[in-house]
């Protein structure tokens, strides 16, 4: 199976609700993070991968007007996430799901303070690492499927960054073929430009709960 896309044919992105994630500050108050919604970044993930039987490129599902996208390996996916927290919250869950399974807890690509990829051997992350970035750290390059965490789910519906367009704008344009964002609607919404998203995203049937994506 994989993440059941409502119209991967004509429109390749899907908004997950994570209405019970909640954002919390680090002990240093310089970051933030959502454990739930990182858990379902890992999720959206693991399904991604659980798809690749197909072939890749041409996967009669993607013509139609559900279906599902084939990634061959992790290195085709990209998790972006505003804030270094949760950055670090999604390496460390996904290290973990591969030492429990038995991979290791190596297939990710870690980056620097200034968003280019290292590991801990000092060389360049290999193709098949699931990279994990800030969006400073994926500007000018691209990936087969983003992940978008957007972290921020707060009563006071305070966006940080997250209402920067720009920043946005070169967060959900490195995906080559599909884009999934998570977050909550309701704190999303407070920004002018996040609610006028999401009108053109109800129009399109494209926003859904992660049971009815598939995960």
């Amino acid at each position: 199976m994989g993440i059941a896309w409502p119209n991967f044919g004509k429109h390749p992105v899907i908004f997950i609700e994570v209405a019970s994630g909640v954002e919390q500050r680090e002990k240093d108050g310089l970051s933030i993070s959502n454990p739930v919604e990182a858990k379902l970044a890992i999720a959206v993930t693991k399904a991604l991968l659980r798809s690749a039987g197909g072939e890749r490129h041409e996967n009669e599902n993607e013509k139609s007007q559900g279906g599902y996208v084939s990634v061959a390996s992790a290195g085709e996916i990209g998790i972006i996430a505003p804030y270094r927290a949760q950055v670090r919250r999604v390496k460390e869950l996904w290290a973990q799901s591969q030492t429990s399974c038995g991979g290791g807890g190596r297939n990710f690509a870690r980056s620097t303070s200034d968003g280019h990829k290292n590991d801990s051997d000092g060389e360049n992350g290999s193709e098949t690492d699931l990279e994990v970035h800030s969006v400073d750290g994926f500007q000018g390059r691209e990936k087969e499927v983003i992940v978008l965490c957007t972290t921020r789910a707060n009563p006071g519906r305070s966006l940080g960054f997250v209402s920067d367009e720009r920043r946005m704008n070169v967060a959900m344009t490195r995906a080559r073929r599909g884009l999934v964002v998570l977050g909550n609607r309701s704190t999303l919404s407070s920004d002018n430009t996040w609610a006028r998203w999401f009108v053109w995203m109800d129009k399109k049937g494209l926003v859904v709960t992660a049971e009815q994506a598939g995960l």
